[in-house]
């Protein structure tokens, strides 16, 4: 059976509480990734998200469990001590991820779309600690080139005629 989003962010936070009791991450990391997820989402706690114009922002359930999952994997992978990250260091392993020089991912790295994520969240966790403007994260964009050359496409009429 398919969890939902609130079941999948509590399976989350639960994982995470975990790795900061069992030492896979340091408390400092797990503490503070749990008040950032808490504050993306404030209906549920003290805490709250102010973007960078100065607004309250939340997000959507799903949203945070997303986030909440990206920042665990990097801290994971490759930064255990999320607080203590430079913007530099922080996109220096993101593109190492990408590529694949980071050897806790896949041969041949993360693709793009899935580290998007990962950057948009990173976005907000700094700047919620006031550690990193979210503007020095660099964010993959999609491309804006199609994906296929429209010259080499079938015509309504070809393919009626197939």
């Amino acid at each position: 059976m398919a969890q939902g989003p609130i079941k999948k962010l509590n399976s989350e936070r639960t994982r995470i509480e975990r790795y900061g009791v069992d030492g896979t991450l340091p408390r400092e990391t797990t503490d503070g990734l749990l008040e950032w997820a808490s504050a993306l989402h404030p209906h549920e706690s003290d805490f709250e998200y102010v973007a960078p114009d100065g607004e309250q922002r939340d997000f959507a359930i799903s949203t945070v469990q997303s986030y909440l999952r990206a920042m665990r994997k990097v801290a994971e992978r490759a930064l255990p001590n999320l607080l203590d990250v430079s913007a530099k260091t922080f996109n220096d392993t993101i593109d190492a991820m990408h590529t694949g020089e980071n050897p806790n991912v896949k041969d041949g790295g993360l693709a793009k779309t899935t580290l998007a994520i990962t950057q948009s969240a990173a976005q907000t966790f700094f700047w919620y600690f006031g550690l990193v403007h979210p503007k020095q994260i660099n964010v993959y964009q999609k491309s804006k080139e199609p994906k296929h050359d429209e010259f080499d496409l079938f015509s309504r009429e070809d393919v009626q005629a197939l």
